[in-house]
């Protein structure tokens, strides 16, 4: 359950920065690099850190899609800890 929470997190953050779909398959580009700052971000931290270090490792140094996608919903990290019914 510990790495539930964060990867459902990471997920809704990813589907939330898509933008327009790219209709040319040449041109698409898929960015991991969100991926990799979470996890690094999300292991680096603990339970007491865990909010500044994913805004400062995680969610600052995010993609152009990630910012964008954070701008609409969420672009503080303790936002994206609230779960509903929790």
């Amino acid at each position: 359950m510990t790495r539930l929470l964060p990867c459902l997190l990471l997920c809704g953050v990813i589907v939330f920065a898509q933008d327009r779909p790219q209709p040319d398959p040449d041109k698409a580009r898929i960015v991991v690099t969100d991926i990799q700052n979470f996890w690094r971000a999300y292991d680096q931290s603990t339970e007491a850190t865990r909010a500044e270090v994913m805004q400062r490792e995680y969610l600052d140094l995010g993609s152009a899609g990630l910012q964008k996608g954070g701008n609409r919903r969420h672009s503080e990290y303790p936002r994206l800890q609230q779960v509903p019914g929790r």
